[in-house]
């Protein structure tokens, strides 16, 4: 059938047009692909450490995690700035990890495997020890309160790595607690100021 003029153009003419319109509309709307990126918060302006048995603590370059032949418990408290350093607008999260290293074990019982990582209920700051998360007031219901264990998805390379993706990202008020059950020997890890300090890895798309 002929095309049949309508004014200067036929309707073959606009159909084509209007084709032409659609086909344009959708390349310009089309999404982009996402793109993938990590933040790693880690050492002292990113994160704060703190190891805790009474009545001391401290977060210097070694930190004792377990029975570590002192007659008591060690634990490392730890607490990531996600605030301070925050993803760009629209980011999506897509994993989260900590991570810290390890250098010894003591006695040979010590594993790092049974390195449990928890959320951490109760605020802290660096005067924390067993019996005070601040240096005044005593910890809610007389120690530090905090959750299940996540147990470490890799040991490898002398690192110890936790998948926090559903945990949260230790954001206040407490972060984590890092410990090892009493008995089962003892762990020690780089603090705050040692070549590698434990860090907060978390994986996102925009």
């Amino acid at each position: 059938m002929p095309d049949v003029p309508v004014g200067r153009w036929s309707l073959r003419h606009r159909r084509a047009l209007r084709a032409a319109a659609v086909t344009c509309t959708f390349a310009l709307t089309a999404a982009a692909p996402a793109a993938a990126d990590t933040q790693i918060l880690t050492g002292p302006s990113q994160s704060s450490v703190q190891s805790i048995f009474s009545p001391s603590g401290g977060h210097d370059d070694a930190i004792a995690v377990g029975d570590c032949l002192t007659g008591g418990e060690w634990r490392l408290l730890v607490k990531f700035d996600v605030a301070g350093n925050p993803l760009p607008p629209g980011a999506t999260i897509t994993s989260a990890t900590v991570r810290t290293r390890y250098f010894a074990m003591h006695p040979s019982g010590g594993d790092p495997a049974e390195v449990g990582l928890h959320r951490q209920f109760t605020a802290w700051n660096s005067s924390a020890t067993w019996l005070t998360p601040d240096g005044i007031n005593e910890w809610v219901g007389g120690y530090p309160e905090y959750g299940y264990p996540e147990w470490p998805t890799s040991t490898a390379g002398g690192f110890i790595y936790w998948d926090v993706t559903n945990l949260g990202l230790g954001e206040d008020p407490g972060g984590y607690m890092i410990s090892l059950p009493y008995g089962d020997g003892c762990v020690a890890v780089h603090g705050l100021t040692a070549d590698y300090p434990p860090a907060l890895i978390i994986e996102y798309d925009t």
